[in-house]
This record gives C-alpha cells, sequence and structure tokens, in this order.
C-alpha cells in the first residue's frame, strides 16, 4: 500500500508538472487531511466486520447473523483518518484552471470490510464546467451532510461516490444546472424464489450508465437542491437446469435538499428522497430489484429523511443533533428477514482546542433495524474522538 501511494503521489506531481508547461501562472500543490481517534464503547453489537461505525443494516436480529447473541465492546479505530492532494493549474484557455483531486481514508470495505485499509474516497480532475472522474454524487447534496463523527453516517441519505462525467451549467449568479452520468450499480433480492430452485443464480446487469439531473439555488437564508436519477436496472438468472430469465425495470428517484441558516451560525440541514430502485446511492439499506408473488421482477418503493440541527455556541463550543431514517416497502416475494426500515440519531458536543486544528468530541449514536417480519434490533453507542487536522485548506 506504501508503494501504491508513493506512485499515486509521484505521478500526481510529474502530471501538474507536465500540465503547467502550456499555463499561465504558477501551479499550486496541496496536501491536508486529518488523524483522527475514535475510541467507541458499544452496548449493544453490530457485525464484527463493521464495529467501527454504526452501519444500521449490520445489527444483527437472527441467530444467523454475524455478532448475534452478545452485548458489549470497546473498539479503538483510525480508520477515519484521510489524506487528500490537490493540484492546481492556471492556463489560458477559456475554462479556466484545471483542478485534480486524489484522497483516501483508512476504512476498509468489500473484501477489506474490518481491516484498517486504503480506501478511495475521490479521484478526478474538473476544467471549467466538465469534471471526470471519482466524485460525490451529482444526485447527492454534499453541503447537507451532518457534522457528526461516526463514520457510516445517516442511512436515509443520499451518500455516494460514483465515478462519473459531469457538466455544470451556470444558469445566473446564484443558481446552476448540472448533468450526469455516472457508474451504475445495483443489488438484486433473490427472495423466495430460492426456495422453489435453490440453484438459481440472480446477477444485476449493467448496460448503460445512470442518468442525473441537478438544480441548485443559492440565498442569503440558505439553499435549495433537487435532483432526480433515472436509471436501467438489468438482471440474468440461471438455475442447473439451464434455465435463463433475463430482463430489466426502470428505476428512478428524487432527492430534495436543502439548509435553512438561523440566528448567526446555526444551520438546519434538511433531505428527502423518494423513488425506486435507487438503494444503490442510499448511505445504506434496500435492495433495487426483488420478487413479486409471482416471482416477477420489481423495484421496491423506498423513502428516506434526514434533519439535523447544528448549534453554535461560540468559536471553542458546538453542538449536533440529528435523526434518519428510510423505508423500503418490501415486495411479495421478499424473505421475512428482508430489511424494511433503519433508523438513526445522534447527538454530540465538541470542544475545538485550536477552531479549524485540533477538537475533541463525545457523541451518542443509536441505530436501529427493522426486518420485513416487524423482528428489530438496536444498537446504542458512546464515542470519544480526538481530532488533528493539518496542511492548507483546499484549494478548491
Amino acid at each position: 500500500m506504501r508503494l501504491f501511494l508513493l506512485i499515486s503521489i509521484f505521478l500526481l506531481g510529474q502530471t501538474l508538472n507536465l500540465l503547467a508547461q502550456d499555463s499561465i501562472g504558477k501551479p499550486q500543490v496541496n496536501v491536508n487531511g486529518f488523524a483522527e481517534m475514535d475510541v467507541i464503547y458499544d452496548f449493544n453489537r453490530i457485525d464484527p466486520d463493521w464495529n467501527s461505525a454504526l452501519r444500521a443494516s449490520k445489527i444483527p436480529i437472527n441467530p444467523e447473523d454475524p455478532g448475534w447473541g452478545t452485548k458489549g465492546e470497546t473498539i479503538l479505530s483510525v480508520k477515519y483518518s484521510r489524506l487528500s492532494v490537490q493540484g492546481l493549474i492556471p492556463t489560458n484557455h477559456k475554462w479556466g484552471a484545471i483542478k485534480a483531486i486524489f484522497e483516501f481514508d483508512l476504512f476498509g470495505v468489500a473484501n477489506n470490510a474490518g481491516e484498517t485499509a486504503f480506501h478511495l474516497r475521490l479521484a478526478y480532475g474538473e476544467m471549467g464546467p466538465v469534471l471526470a472522474g471519482m466524485d460525490w454524487s451529482t444526485f447527492m447534496d454534499l453541503s447537507v451532510f451532518p457534522n457528526y463523527f461516526e463514520y457510516w453516517g445517516p442511512p436515509g441519505q443520499i451518500l455516494i461516490r460514483n465515478p462519473m462525467i459531469r457538466y455544470t451549467l451556470k444558469l445566473g449568479r446564484n443558481s446552476k444546472l448540472a448533468f450526469a452520468i455516472e457508474n451504475p450499480g445495483s443489488q438484486v433480492d433473490p427472495g423466495q424464489i430460492r426456495e422453489v430452485d435453490p440453484s438459481l443464480e440472480v446477477k444485476s446487469v449493467h448496460r448503460v450508465p445512470d442518468l442525473i439531473i441537478r438544480y441548485r439555488i443559492q440565498k442569503k437564508w440558505g439553499h435549495f437542491q433537487a435532483a432526480g436519477l433515472a436509471r436501467r436496472l438489468g438482471y440474468d438468472a440461471m438455475s442447473d437446469s439451464l434455465a435463463i430469465f433475463h430482463g430489466s425495470k426502470f428505476g428512478w428517484g428524487l432527492n430534495l435538499s436543502s439548509i435553512v441558516n438561523l440566528y448567526q451560525r446555526d444551520k438546519l440541514r434538511l433531505q428527502f428522497v423518494f423513488g425506486e430502485g435507487y438503494a444503490g446511492y442510499n448511505d445504506d439499506g434496500g435492495v433495487e430489484l426483488a420478487p413479486d408473488e409471482n416471482f416477477n421482477a420489481v423495484t421496491p418503493f423506498q423513502y428516506g429523511i434526514v434533519a439535523f440541527y447544528d448549534l453554535f455556541w461560540n468559536k471553542h463550543w458546538t453542538n449536533s443533533i440529528g435523526y434518519s431514517e428510510t423505508t423500503q416497502i418490501n415486495s411479495a416475494g421478499q424473505l421475512d428477514n428482508a430489511l424494511y426500515k433503519l433508523q438513526y440519531a445522534i447527538f454530540n458536543t465538541t470542544y475545538h482546542i485550536v477552531p479549524g486544528k485540533a477538537m475533541v468530541a463525545l457523541e451518542y449514536q443509536f441505530g436501529k433495524r427493522y426486518n420485513k417480519n416487524k423482528a428489530t434490533a438496536n444498537d446504542n453507542r458512546i464515542m470519544f474522538t480526538a481530532k488533528f487536522l493539518f496542511g492548507k485548506p483546499s484549494l478548491f
């Protein structure tokens, strides 16, 4: 991993130097990030591979769920620590400067779940209205991201980084419109089909990219954003009998979000999302495709909410409190243990020792999982965080 990081940073530097030969002004390279130590006491339990975060879908309900049947655990983690490298090159092109970023943290996912491992967050280049690479999805509103310290975050929030090509059009002084094609991804729940044919294998198929359009307007009181998603959700199925099924369904979503500025520096962060087959863009929970009572593919309806309030007392003391949930209306063909709803709540107090450079925080975290059969399980946590930031603020 160290060799990979060194090579990546070296190549970024060489690329910036090469591009600078045709630029005007001096190119800039900035390295920043933070080191974070989290000390967690979990009063209940979660899947051991995810115990460094409160991912509500990983709360065990049934005996076969990882982590079931035990209570109480202490976890120390540095997985949220982050490093970011940004480059900015002025040019004489009408689109202006070239921007590039490479960013990672240490929270292992997929095959590295449970490990302190390299985890790519951002890798993109941008020039004028065009962005290409891996960035926060155009379907999400990054500014609604609450001020919490828990890693995974609210299950009802649209939260994903995706490879994409995006074009942003300025409509006026305070508004803009963005269009994007993004990497498709989906999850198929075979549900009760395997009770009829245990050999059946179902997989998702992605033949066309997802299409997203986003509108945003900024005012003194805050901002409002609306984003729409359209996607083709394909699937293939095969069993030992060599029977093959394939098809596709239309998926869609609408994400409405806003920040309302209150008092001097307080903020109310709001988001409401709904649709069918958008679960892959969700922070946690849900599937894109599932069987109905006749084992035909359907896209279950899903919705999610986020509501957080940030209180700014002075330059040293802040609080954040909020709630989120996501609910998916289960299809008749899903199993009883299919996920139905996730709930999530946070309250924290932060002391900014050196504002913008060093802080400590104490955070209470609550998560709850509901299955289709209404079985439930909770997780309650207390987390102490020490966070130390380094480097100059981001170049863009």
